[in-house]
């Protein structure tokens, strides 16, 4: 009797394991479904055959920050409002970045004749990017306050006075949203960086428009904005 206790009892654990293997199989598909259907994959692209219209729809938060971040807690407000904003401002640099500079800078000098650009081509082409090169330099500019804002506010929390009371407790408190954002801030930088330095018609174009006569191409120096000054280093 005691024997075929034993074997109905497994044979029921059996059942309930199968039963409770299938249950996670069953959710993580579903959880595989629902990434599937957020993520944006090459495979949802628009074919211009098949859907002759493509619309593009985006979530667009219009609550105020002041609005979203309510505790009783003043000082803790004002810390989270400020890294809020702070991440607001590095997602819309990256997002200015990737598709405003990124392209311009990569395809400049893009479908040349193959027996090369006349005398005073590459200064006029470059003087037609002068007016992103400007845009770009305050685009960096902007980004490095940025960058020095966020050090700042993570040295007021971690290097606060020892003679005066501290803000805010963050010992065992982890920024890691506001790490990413200025991760991806800082690989923006990088990647503009590498992008001009290794963009040797853009660099030539460069030089050559340094060198041309500010009379002849109508050229106003003072207006150019240094193009060394964009590099990082």
């Amino acid at each position: 009797m005691c024997y075929l206790l034993i074997f109905v009892t497994e044979i029921v654990g059996e059942v309930q394991l199968k039963k409770y293997g299938k249950f996670l199989e069953d959710y993580a598909t579903q959880l595989r479904e629902i990434e599937e259907a957020l993520d944006d994959s090459i495979g949802d692209s628009w074919d211009m055959t098949l859907d002759p219209i493509s619309l593009q729809l985006l979530p667009y938060e219009q609550t105020s920050l002041l609005q979203l971040i309510r505790t009783d807690n003043k000082i803790f407000n004002k810390i989270i409002t400020v890294f809020a904003a702070l991440c607001c401002e590095m997602q819309s640099l990256k997002h200015e970045a990737e598709n405003k500079f990124y392209n311009a800078l990569l395809f400049y000098g893009e479908g040349e004749p193959d027996e090369g650009l006349q005398d005073g081509d590459a200064q006029v082409q470059m003087g037609k990017m002068m007016s992103l090169i400007q845009e770009l330099s305050c685009f960096v500019t902007r980004s490095y306050e940025v960058v020095k804002s966020v050090v700042q506010q993570f040295s007021c929390l971690y290097t606060a006075s020892r003679s005066g009371p501290k803000l805010i407790n963050v010992t065992d408190v982890h920024f890691q949203v506001v790490y990413e954002h200025l991760g991806d801030l800082l690989t923006v930088l990088i990647t503009l960086d590498e992008i001009i330095n290794n963009h040797g018609t853009l660099t030539d174009h460069w030089t050559l428009y340094k060198r041309s006569d500010s009379f002849f191409y109508n050229l106003i120096y003072i207006k150019v904005i240094d193009f060394a000054k964009l590099r990082l280093g």
